[in-house]
């Protein structure tokens, strides 16, 4: 195999010229450079198609006066590059008197055409532009000339997609750039925002706070302590959403610092217990709250011991869980229901607490209450209606809850047996002495910190095990916290 050095070695001229080319108008002159060393011909040019005139724009010229220019470059689609453009192929005639064949009409200049070539500067989609050769002489053009051009043209392409990739990634940058510079204005404004309402409410807000601390002080009939009471836990605990409003501005503004607190379960029982009293009743706290053993409140055996006491005593007539009831299912089976279903009582709470509604439910028919806690009567989960429905249910008041429209509702009446509550813990329930008939009922379900997929696979598994096809209705409460999917 032969090589000619003398070629290749063009070739790495050429290569190394373009290559260097840091900006559309060097790719443009330096390549009308290596067209004008390849030969010396009377005219020639390059081209490029602009998408949005729709038109061959003459970048680059050689033997044109400016009138001739601009009249090639006003009439190109009609003309040779015209041709080359929409069909992507080259052009080589030798002789224009001879090769009829193709488009041979030349714009105005001063000496008619008797050779010329056209090369297509091609991308994997589309013509970008021309380069083009014209001669007065006849041959004056051969496969030679259109092998270097061809490779010109390559060149001239991977250049010219590279700088246009580089322009776009700069456009791009600059956005960003300025998008996060906006960013950065709007987080000082609201971070002003923020601090600006926090001082406006607090300033009253503490106001109320000291004003109700001196009532406290004061000697006030039964009514008016128990109103008292409400407007200093009202007001405390509208404080602490202040306070984590600013905590999440802090966040953004990487400002802010941890501290460890340790959560009083004495102050959130004496807290529940303030709002209850305020409501007439008569509480009693059970010494076991405040025992503790890793995630639980005591062994099993103080647990279980604990709440038959409250199950067994007469003058009980609710039980309020107050946390999560974690390790319910770890008791369940160690209690004795006969002298709760003699007297039956209102047993409340969500969360693990399902054990106990989902049981109860399902071997002694007795309603229980799916609500609010002590553990969310504080703090930020404070809702003032949520402790109203629990005030409404526990004195026998009616209930009326409206939410928003949902697409998949179907607008007709349905009434039935309410039961359900937390997802993860009705699954966990599958298959024992406290796992729910659904038939002909009305199942809510309810769950928080849970991932999607997990969430999935808990539907599909009621569904397999057909506790979904008699369901009478599907209410899907809160979903809070959930994760996406690993």
């Amino acid at each position: 195999m032969s090589i000619n050095i003398k070629y290749a070695e063009k070739l790495e001229k050429i290569t190394q010229l373009i290559s260097n080319s840091d900006s559309l108008e060097n790719l443009v002159a330096n390549s009308q450079t290596i067209i004008e060393k390849i030969i010396l011909v009377e005219l020639s040019g390059i081209f490029l198609y602009d998408k949005k005139s729709n038109k061959l724009k003459l970048m680059s010229y050689r033997g044109f006066t400016k009138a001739e220019s601009i009249l090639a470059e006003k009439s190109a689609l009609e003309r040779h590059p015209g041709w080359v453009c929409k069909n992507k192929k080259p052009i080589l005639i030798k002789d224009t008197l001879i090769e009829k064949n193709i488009i041979t009409t030349d714009s105005k200049r001063r000496w008619k055409t008797r050779s010329r070539v056209c090369i297509p500067i091609l991308t994997k989609q589309e013509c970008i532009g021309i380069i083009t050769l014209s001669s007065a002489k006849p041959n004056k053009f051969n496969n030679y000339h259109v092998s270097i051009l061809n490779f010109v043209a390559l060149l001239f392409s991977n250049v010219y997609l590279n700088l246009v990739f580089k322009k776009d990634q700069e456009e791009k940058q600059e956005k960003l750039l300025n998008y996060i510079e906006e960013i950065k204005k709007t987080k000082k404004l609201q971070e002003r925002f923020l601090a600006n309402l926090s001082h406006e409410i607090r300033t009253p807000l503490n106001t109320i706070i000291g004003i109700s601390n001196i009532l406290k002080l004061s000697p006030h009939v039964k009514k008016e302590q128990d109103s008292i009471k409400i407007l200093s836990i009202s007001s405390e605990n509208l404080n602490g959403l202040i306070n984590d409003i600013l905590d999440f501005s802090k966040i953004e503004a990487n400002e802010l610092k941890l501290e460890m607190e340790t959560v009083s379960v004495k102050e959130m029982i004496e807290n529940a217990t303030n709002i209850f009293e305020s409501w007439g009743l008569n509480v009693l706290v059970n010494e076991s709250l405040f025992a503790q053993q890793n995630a639980f409140a005591g062994s099993d055996e103080i647990r279980a011991k604990a709440f038959q006491e409250l199950l067994d005593n007469e003058e009980v007539n609710a039980i309020i869980i107050a946390r999560g009831g974690y390790g319910t299912v770890r008791i369940i089976d160690q209690l004795d229901f006969t002298k709760f279903i003699q007297k039956s009582k209102l047993i409340a709470g969500f969360s693990d607490v399902t054990v106990l509604h989902a049981h109860i439910n399902q071997n002694f028919g007795v309603t229980t209450l799916h609500s609010c806690m002590p553990v969310t009567m504080q703090g930020k989960y404070f809702n003032t209606e949520t402790i109203e429905s629990l005030k409404n249910a526990l004195f026998g008041n009616p209930i009326a809850i409206q939410f928003a429209q949902h697409p998949f509702n179907k607008n007709k009446p349905v009434s039935g047996e309410l039961v359900g509550g937390n997802f993860s813990v009705l699954f966990s329930l599958l298959g024992s002495n406290s796992d729910l008939d659904l038939d002909n009922k009305i199942l809510f379900i309810e769950d928080i910190g849970e991932y999607f997929y997990h969430m999935d696979r808990i539907m599909q598994t009621f569904n397999r095990a057909g506790k979904l096809k008699n369901l009478k209705a599907l209410i899907v409460g809160g979903m809070n916290d959930m994760n996406e999917n690993l």
